[in-house]
């Protein structure tokens, strides 16, 4: 069986399509990095106190415009916004005199905290927003405790850049896409009759034979992306710094319907459920994202796998595969029904930070969906989509 597996690598790595493959991933991969970069510097400059004196001067400007016009029993809040805008300003060309490049972030984040624990002491609210405001702050603490810039949270850094690359740019169709055009083939392609009468008069079963194929495709594609992601991660880092490992990230968030709380048309309130999210540090987020990532990389893989078993042509196998997914995402976005049941669909687990921070389940309504249950489902996709492929590929009736 191993020597059905390593034959089957090397296949796959010879191929000139697994070249093109990666190269494009590679090329992707860049334009993002230098797509970030830009974009760094772009808020670097805008974090300016030079930039941020011209910007506060024209919203004065703007304000005092729209008091000239405004009724008088707006123009006492429009004064006070122009108070507050002054005292930036004045902060502002103090802190240019002086010289130095940006503010007291430590102590803006100790006013920060000391402002969220007086509204909270102030406020006999209990309700989602209680809860949002003590996690802030037991983050704000957190990283004013550790002596970490707020700011890093926004920079380009290694750890930032692969959080962004793994759910904002892959985890939409890209990464499926980009899986099955490299499966695609792996069994549809061998449907000609030389190259399956090589195979079939081997003293192996044709069970062991797919199986060979899955295990090496399957291998190739998670080395293939995970190790450009991390090469990237690595260059990024090494260049512009990886970002401080124990920067806080909630996570964990999970849901439920309260019924004591109905809206117009008598349905309960979506609510989150009182201290279920925690706070992780970004390694180990890192870790788990691209562990959740390489589980959805194998139900891609077999959900291609399974395209390509059932047709003998790879450019159907192809077509079906991309078009299926396609069709897929825009029906799950757009018809209730679907909507509804999308939470069955491996595809909609691609962006990890959704399923982490409960987004998905809030954006579904769905309290069920927690890490654990995108885990089974991805499970489930891997194992019935094999399942399938390897009744189909044993069962078929070959001619030669």
């Amino acid at each position: 069986m191993f020597t059905l597996i390593y034959n089957e690598i090397r296949k796959l790595v010879k191929r000139p399509k697994t070249i093109i493959v990666y190269i494009a991933f590679i090329a992707l991969i860049a334009v993002v990095s230098v797509a970030g970069y830009k974009s760094e510097q772009r808020r670097i400059k805008s974090n300016t106190p030079e930039a941020q004196l011209e910007m506060y001067t024209n919203y004065r400007e703007s304000l005092l415009d729209q008091k000239n016009n405004a009724p008088e029993d707006e123009k006492a809040s429009i004064d006070s916004n122009i108070k507050e805008i002054e005292k930036e300003i004045m902060e502002l060309e103090s802190l240019i005199k002086s010289g130095k490049k940006e503010r007291d972030w430590k102590a803006e984040l100790r006013t920060n905290i000391e402002a969220i624990e007086k509204e909270l002491a102030n406020s006999d609210n209990k309700s989602t927003d209680k809860h949002n405001q003590q996690l802030e702050l037991n983050k704000l603490k957190y990283l004013y405790d550790n002596n970490i810039n707020p700011q890093e949270e926004y920079a380009f850094n290694g750890f930032n850049f692969l959080k962004t690359l793994v759910n904002d740019i892959l985890g939409s169709l890209l990464l499926v896409i980009g899986v099955i055009l490299f499966v695609a083939d792996i069994v549809s392609g061998e449907c000609t009759p030389p190259t399956l009468k090589f195979l079939l008069i081997q003293p192996v079963s044709r069970g062991k034979v797919l199986l060979s194929k899955f295990i090496a495709v399957t291998i190739s594609a998670i080395f293939l992306i995970i190790s450009s992601e991390l090469i990237f991660f690595v260059i990024i880092g090494l260049l512009l710094g990886f970002g401080n490992p124990s920067l806080p990230v909630i996570t964990g968030t999970l849901y439920k319907f309260d019924y004591s709380k109905l809206d117009m048309f008598g349905n309960p309130a979506f609510v989150e459920l009182a201290n279920s999210s925690k706070m992780v540090p970004v390694w180990q987020y890192t870790l788990n994202m691209l562990l959740m990532q390489t589980l959805f990389i194998v139900a891609c893989v077999a959900f291609a796998f399974l395209v390509s078993s059932i047709l003998k042509s790879s450019m159907a196998s192809m077509t079906l595969g991309i078009i299926s997914v396609i069709m897929a995402t825009i029906l799950s976005q757009v018809i209730p029904a679907v909507i509804k049941r999308s939470h069955y669909l491996f595809i909609s687990y691609g962006n990890i930070s959704n399923l982490f921070d409960g987004n998905l389940a809030q954006r579904l309504q769905n309290p069920s969906i927690t890490t654990t249950y995108g885990i089974t489902v991805l499970l489930v996709w891997t194992i019935v989509c094999y399942l399938i492929s390897h009744f189909v590929f044993t069962k078929r009736d070959i001619l030669i």
